[in-house]
C-alpha cells in the first residue's frame, strides 16, 4: 500500500535540470526534463518562429522533438519557417506527425509508441480541440516527456492550462513575454528586424501631421 510523502521524501526529491544556453534559462527558468509550457498569441505575431528557435535549443541541448503541426502541417509558411531556422541539420532528433493524427485519440495513440522523443509540440490546441479532460490525460500518461502547447489568442483552455504550466507565453509584436514558476522572466526578442518594423510603423503614426493654416 502507498503511502503519504514525509518531509524527508519531498527534500530529498531529485529533477534533472536541462543544460540549455544561458540566454534561454534567462527566458524560461531552470526547465527540467518534464516541463510543460503553453505558448499563446495572436495570428502572425511571431509564434510558429519563436517555437522553432525554442526547438533548435531543444534538439541541440536536450533530444528528440517530436511536432504535431496540425495547424499548418504540409505548407510553404512552416517549410519556410523549417528551413530558415535551420532545423534541417537535426536528423533523427526532430519528426512531424503526420495528417492522421490530427485528432486527439489517433494523436495519443501515436504517442505511447516507441521512438517518439522526449519533447512533444502541439500546434494547435485550437484545431485538434483539445478538451481540458485531453490534457489530463496526456499529462498524467507522460510524466516524464516535456510538452509544449500553443493555442490562439482568447482560447478559454489557456486559462485552465496556466494552473499547470511550469511557463506561459504570451507571443505578441515578434516578442515572448513569460511567467514562469522556475526563475527567468526575461522577455523574448522573435524577430528584431519584425519588432523594428513595428516600431517605426507605430511612430509614424504617432508623429503629427503638418495642418494648413486656417485665416
Amino acid at each position: 500500500m502507498a503511502k503519504n510523502a514525509g518531509v524527508s521524501d519531498i527534500e530529498s526529491w531529485n529533477f534533472v535540470e536541462l543544460d540549455l544556453p544561458p540566454e534561454w534559462k534567462e527566458h524560461l527558468g531552470d526547465l527540467c526534463e518534464n516541463f510543460r509550457i503553453h505558448i499563446e498569441g495572436p495570428a502572425k505575431n511571431g509564434k510558429t518562429e519563436y517555437v522553432f528557435q525554442l526547438c533548435q535549443a531543444l534538439c541541440e541541448h536536450v533530444g528528440k522533438v517530436n511536432f504535431n503541426s496540425t495547424e499548418q502541417y504540409k505548407t510553404r509558411g512552416f517549410q519556410m519557417a523549417f528551413k530558415r531556422n535551420n532545423m534541417g541539420r537535426f536528423k533523427g532528433k526532430f519528426s512531424l506527425a503526420d495528417r492522421t493524427q490530427s485528432k486527439f485519440p489517433a494523436w495519443f495513440k501515436k504517442l505511447q509508441g516507441k521512438s517518439i522523443g522526449k519533447i512533444i509540440v502541439l500546434d494547435s490546441t485550437n484545431y485538434m480541440g483539445l478538451t481540458f479532460a485531453q490534457w489530463c490525460e496526456l499529462n498524467d500518461r507522460f510524466p516524464h516527456k516535456s510538452i509544449i502547447l500553443i493555442s490562439w489568442k482568447g482560447n478559454p483552455l489557456g486559462k485552465q492550462l496556466e494552473f499547470m504550466m511550469d511557463a506561459i507565453i504570451e507571443v505578441s509584436g515578434f516578442q515572448a513575454k513569460v511567467v514562469s514558476r522556475l526563475g527567468g522572466g526575461k522577455t523574448w526578442d522573435i524577430w528584431p528586424e519584425k519588432i523594428a518594423e513595428l516600431k517605426q510603423l507605430k511612430s509614424s503614426k504617432n508623429k503629427p501631421t503638418n495642418q494648413p493654416q486656417l485665416f
